[in-house]
This record gives C-alpha cells, structure tokens and sequence, in this order.
C-alpha cells in the first residue's frame, strides 16, 4: 500500500505544471498521526479492561514478579492464578466468566498491579488503538474510563503521555505479541538502549 500511494504522487506531480507542484508535494507529504502530541491517559484502576472478554498472557519471568509481589511461592501462584495449558507459547491468567481477570481483589482492584504482566503495562497503547483515533475512542467508551482523547473541562489540565513514550510502549506490546520472553521493564530498558530507532518504531504504528 505505501509503495502504491508513493507511486501515485510521484506520477501526479510529474504530470502537472510547475504552479501546482507546492500544493500536490504537501498533499503527498507523510501526515504526522494522530497521536504526535501525545495520548491523553490516565489509568484509574476502575477494573473495567480486566473484566472485558479475551485472555492476558503472561510468561515465566511475569510469573514469578507477580508471584513475589504477593509473597506467594510461586508453585501456589501458578496454581491458583495460571492455566496450565499453553497458548501461543504463553500462559494464560485464569479467567472468571461474568468476573473477568483472577487477579482483581475483592474491591475489583488488581491485586498485582505494580508487576502486572505487559499485556496490562502497555494498554491502551496497543498498535491496533494507535492506527485510528475514532479505535481509540470507542476503547475508551467500551472499557476504560482513562482514556481522555475526546477533549473536555476534565482532561484540559491533564498532561498527555508523550509521543516517544506512546511509541515505546506500543513496540514493547508488539515485542510481546510476536512471542518476547521480557518483562515489561526488561523490554522497556533494551528499547531505551537505542532511540535512534524511534522513527522506525513510529512508522509501524503510524
């Protein structure tokens, strides 16, 4: 698609006169997303993306910093917290149908949440919720009430995560998802390594 969209413009602006080139070259120009100032969010734990329907995979390195954030063995944790079938090289937290994640205290508060698994640390900043701002906002409709893209009294003086940070949290997601065996800070600290690719992370959620 980017290479059909590159040739389009270039024939266009071949094919016109000098007068009209300025306005076709801004009109082929890459458009900066949505996003480039930044996401308005901030996570208030109100438990709603923990009882949506889907799955949150974890691996062993998750396992055990969840695990000893309860001080809890971590043969009882896996026990009680994690499905003991495989799901795409991952593990699964058990779920509880009409109650969602296992996870959630009695207060519907996460029980884990300073060692929640990436799955969680990166939401909502998923590649998919970056392509569009309408995802985006339906997100925030549907299941979390932290998302402030849409503009109001209540979010004017919130400040907004910024760019890099949107683009380092949705390349860890991606990491992730493509079946890295990291914790969310293990990841986060190799991509810090070397931000001169932040461009090239940018184009994949652009």
């Amino acid at each position: 698609m980017m290479h059909r969209i590159a040739s389009g413009c270039a024939r266009r602006l071949a094919a016109v006169a000098a007068p009209g080139g300025a306005r076709l070259m801004s009109e082929c120009a890459p458009q900066a997303p949505w996003w480039d100032k930044g996401i308005k969010f901030s996570c208030t734990q109100c438990g709603r993306c923990c009882t949506r329907p889907g799955i949150v995979m974890v691996n062993d390195k998750e396992i055990a910093e969840m695990a000893k954030s309860l001080d809890s063995e971590e043969s009882a944790f896996r026990e009680k917290y994690v499905l003991p079938d495989l799901f795409a090289g991952r593990r699964l937290i058990r779920q509880y149908q009409g109650q969602g994640c296992s996870l959630l205290d009695a207060n519907r508060n996460c029980s884990v949440y300073k060692a929640r698994p990436t799955q969680c640390r990166t939401y909502p900043f998923w590649p998919h919720l970056l392509r569009s701002r309408d995802e985006m906002l339906a997100e925030g409709d549907r299941y979390c009430e932290g998302i402030r893209v849409a503009p109001s009294p209540e979010t004017d003086a919130l400040e907004p995560i910024s760019r890099e940070e949107v683009i380092l949290n949705a390349k860890v997601q991606s990491l992730y998802t493509d079946g890295g065996q990291e914790t969310y800070d293990g990841s986060m600290a190799a991509l810090r390594q070397d931000m001169s690719r932040l461009p090239e992370y940018e184009r994949e959620f652009s």
